[in-house]
């Protein structure tokens, strides 16, 4: 396994995160009606799902697993007991919204992402970098 560019991705997932806190902090009105804060978090949600695929990917390789799509990936982590499985449901839920984004994001309500993210969504990211870490790192 490649410690080194695990550690890598898990920063930019964790700096992601960052970014999101501080761009969340203002009030939702605010958020809403700044479309750079709208974009900004939108690309920071996509960045940081992008990682923690690669993460994914950079473990599962070692196990010759071979994940068919992102929601695969967060699935075979929680089956092989790299992340708890409850944390595999949220991080394949995470996997949907980043193709939302991605593939349909004028259907995006930025109200319900704020939301969303500030009332757990930014946690299950931040559990996803510490159980990868504790596991592997």
């Amino acid at each position: 396994m490649d410690r080194e560019r695990l550690e890598r991705v898990l920063r930019d997932l964790e700096r992601a995160v960052k970014f999101m806190e501080r761009a969340l902090s203002r009030p939702l009105d605010e958020f809403v009606n700044n479309d750079e804060a709208v974009y900004a978090v939108r690309y920071a949600v996509i960045e940081s799902v992008e990682a923690a695929v690669q993460a994914g990917l950079i473990i599962l390789r070692g196990s010759g697993a071979r994940p068919g799509s992102y929601c695969e990936v967060f699935e075979m982590l929680g089956e092989r007991g790299v992340i708890p499985r409850d944390l595999a449901a949220a991080m394949r839920r995470f996997a949907g919204l980043r193709n939302l984004l991605v593939h349909r994001y004028w259907e995006v309500d930025d109200a319900r992402l704020y939301r969303e993210l500030r009332e757990g969504g930014l946690d299950v990211l931040k559990r996803f970098a510490a159980a990868v870490r504790a596991q592997v790192v």
